[in-house]
């Protein structure tokens, strides 16, 4: 994962730290055991979480420190999930997308021709988006 303090900075200022802290659900502080690979460059700080549990939300908390010695706080939640499957079969009571996953990739590449954030997410993540996408335009109502 990679985290962009850019909006933060003054002009002529520098990202020198970042302490990066993970918590469960419960609060109990996970870092030693999923936060690992950390580095600063700047602006970016990057890193690696590993070995989240499906089905669980983690709080990830970012303190970067500045060459002017200025503190900038960032949150991020990060859900981790189990294996989606994706069912498209229509009237099916267990469909849950509107198209398959390789029928989207083949929309979205066509469609764009380049690079794009939909191609550096991983299966998992595109088929929680299309699950996603289809509950959201089932909720409208067509004629």
């Amino acid at each position: 994962m990679e985290y962009d303090f850019t909006n933060d900075l003054s002009t002529g200022e520098t990202l020198d730290s970042c302490t990066a802290t993970i918590t469960d659900n419960a609060g109990n502080d996970v870092t030693s055991s999923m936060l690992s690979g950390k580095s600063v460059s700047t602006p970016d700080v990057t890193f690696t979480i590993q070995k989240g549990t499906p089905d669980s939300t983690y709080q990830i908390k970012l303190a970067g420190v500045s060459s002017a010695g200025s503190i900038y706080v960032h949150y991020i939640t990060c859900e981790v999930f189990g294996t989606l499957s994706i069912v498209t079969k229509i009237g099916d009571s267990t469909s849950n997308s509107y198209v398959t996953l390789e029928e989207a990739n083949d929309y979205i590449r066509n469609k764009y021709g380049h690079a794009n954030k939909w191609d550096i997410l991983t299966d998992e993540g595109k088929k929680r988006l299309l699950i996603e996408s289809t509950r959201e335009m089932s909720a409208f109502n067509f004629l």
